[in-house]
């Protein structure tokens, strides 16, 4: 592989020019805890017995918290895989954790409001609509960052503190970080593999439609919509009509926008039969997915995907999980579904694609650029300055994935590729197939201090340059 021709595009100073974007409908405060010394005080004041009944929890992941014990048990179930978790908490659970752990710091949370701060770092126009905005939400926004009104037909912007709301509730998510190698112990000690995170979100009750604002001129205001938050719907006697809302407004904001590319930033459901209805409806709806390594397992799994998932949970790598992406662009009938994952990231796009697919993988360049200086400081936003100062060189576990990928698809070819194929294949991160193309690029691997936030950052910045 011509290591040098990836050294070269990572060596990219000048940042490309970013699609004017719309971001959409969660925002929260992350109250972030670095390091286990935390959650590791407050185990130790536990019995013999509970910390038994932690660690036999443990073994499976949970899928939502209900008690104390519950949410060790998903901590450590994290920590020992190494895996990113999202549960959502009990109010009860909520309060103690409130009462046990002190945030280490508080800072902007939610896909809408992390990808609308990140992106006005490097363009002076992105809408923002938030469910929920009261006064504190609204304090941790940047100013550039628009909120919308209408007047007649015309579009009115204001930064959130003019127009935050006081009856609004504040949603805190808790974030627990912690580092390769860092031990949590319980009765047995567990050594993680892999820096990652649990987030432990709190209920919240909103719902992700447009509410009071023209969406004809949102879409005229935008070429990328960034769409999320809908983790936060339940199977009731509303979801029929909510979906069918959203799913109309998706369909308002590409015919008053043809060109306006719908993207979905998924987050796993809580209620998993909801789950599979939100994919149906509004997975259909948008033009393009993003997801990582483990939300894809579940997702195929619930849309009966299930050869595509065990394969992944059998030898998960860039292959397999091309191979996922691949059926859920089939399935719900994507243009992009955009896969982030450890040392690389991929996007498969079908064809006629409306980027140039060299085009695309410059925008994931950038975009492992930007989320690994994120990854290494643990700060909210990465500055243009940071960015045009920064020295990362792609991984040699993504040049592994790259070579992966290439390898599983050769095998499908009744003609193997050539040996000069091959090279400019693995040089390029670009495989045209029948009715689709494969983009893959390996990322920087850094030590991080938080990785909260790294997959939207990646999915935002990258559509946006795609479409800049």
């Amino acid at each position: 592989m011509n290591v040098k021709a990836w050294s070269d595009r990572f060596a990219l100073k000048r940042a490309p020019k970013l699609a004017k974007v719309l971001t959409a409908f969660n925002a929260n405060v992350d109250a972030m805890v670095f390091g286990l010394h935390q959650p590791a005080k407050a185990l130790a004041l536990l019995s013999q017995a509970e910390l038994a009944e932690i660690e036999k929890k443990c073994d499976s992941e949970l899928r939502e918290i209900k008690s104390q014990s519950d949410f060790f048990s998903a901590l450590l179930h994290s920590v020992k895989t190494g895996k990113a978790m999202h549960l959502h908490a009990s109010q009860g659970v909520f309060d103690w954790m409130g009462s046990v752990f002190t945030a280490d710091e508080t800072r902007i949370g939610g896909q809408a409001g992390i990808m609308a701060n990140q992106l006005s770092a490097f363009h002076d126009f992105v809408l923002t609509y938030s469910s929920l905005l009261s006064p504190l939400q609204a304090s941790f926004f940047d100013q550039k960052v628009c909120f919308p009104s209408t007047s007649g037909k015309k579009l009115v912007c204001h930064p959130a503190k003019k127009v935050a709301r006081k009856g609004d509730a504040t949603k805190v998510n808790w974030i627990f970080e912690f580092k390769t190698g860092e031990k949590l112990k319980a009765k047995s000690e567990f050594h993680s593999p892999r820096a990652n995170r649990l987030i432990v979100s709190s209920p919240a009750h909103y719902t992700p439609v447009f509410e009071n604002v023209d969406v004809k001129q949102l879409a005229k205001n935008a070429d990328v919509a960034m769409l999320s938050g809908f983790q936060q719907l339940h199977l009731d006697k509303n979801l029929g009509a909510t979906l069918k809302k959203i799913s109309s407004q998706i369909a308002e904001l590409k015919k008053a926008n043809p060109k306006i590319a719908v993207h979905w930033e998924f987050v796993p459901m809580e209620d998993k039969k909801a789950e599979k209805l939100v994919l149906s409806s509004v997975g259909k709806a948008v033009d393009s997915m993003g997801i990582n390594e483990v939300e894809i397992v579940d997702v195929l799994k619930a849309l009966g995907a299930k050869k595509e998932a065990d394969k992944i949970g059998k030898l998960e790598n860039s292959y397999s999980l091309y191979l996922g992406a691949r059926r859920l662009s089939e399935l719900l009938k994507l243009e992009r579904v955009h896969v982030h994952s450890f040392g690389f990231q991929l996007a498969v796009l079908r064809k006629p694609y409306v980027v140039a697919p060299d085009k695309v993988r410059d925008a994931l360049v950038f975009s492992s650029i930007i989320a690994a200086l994120k990854a290494l400081k643990g700060s909210a936003f990465v500055s243009r300055k940071e960015f045009e100062a920064h020295a990362l060189v792609p991984s040699e576990t993504g040049f592994n994935q790259i070579r992966a990928l290439e390898g599983g698809l050769d095998e499908e070819r009744v003609k193997r590729f050539s040996s000069m194929t091959r090279r400019a294949l693995l040089e390029s991160g670009i495989f045209e197939l029948n009715d689709h193309y494969v983009v893959i690029v390996p990322s920087p691997i850094v030590q991080p201090k938080s990785t909260v936030g790294l997959g939207d950052v990646i999915s935002s910045m990258a559509l946006a340059a795609e479409r800049g």
